[in-house]
């Protein structure tokens, strides 16, 4: 499995710090990360957050000829709460969500098509997805 992970601020020691941590975690994958140049230093808050999100954005379409497998959400903010499904489905290689915070309802996430993995609901994952 190929993941990426996408930094939402624009340092790279934090950035670096999180793919070694899941790299320790998942062993078995491919894990890169990049830096979101265009975010700000930190998040520290919903200005921060915002700010963040187009960056990220413009992200997903060189994430997806990367091939990145899944997208992998471990935010609560507020601007990520609301999603195209449709477009989403576009940006990913595969429709597969993996839900760090409960971000998204199940129900909504499996009628767009997606293979949805989260915290205490939605499907489990007893194995490495492959």
């Amino acid at each position: 499995m190929r993941l990426l992970y996408l930094n939402p601020n624009s340092t790279e020691a934090m950035t670096q710090s999180m793919v070694a941590a899941a790299q320790a975690a998942a062993p078995w994958a491919e894990i890169s990360g990049w830096t979101n140049v265009d975010g700000p230093p930190a998040i520290q808050g919903a200005a921060d957050g915002a700010a963040a999100v187009p960056g990220l954005q413009a992200m997903l379409p060189e994430a997806r000829a990367f091939g990145a497998d899944a997208l992998v959400i471990c935010t609560e903010w507020k601007a990520f709460r609301t999603v195209d499904f449709d477009w989403l489905k576009q940006q990913l290689n595969n429709a597969i969500i993996v839900d760090g915070r409960n971000l998204y309802n199940p129900d909504d996430a499996k009628a767009a098509g997606f293979q949805y993995y989260a915290v205490a609901r939605g499907d489990s994952i007893a194995s490495p997805v492959q």
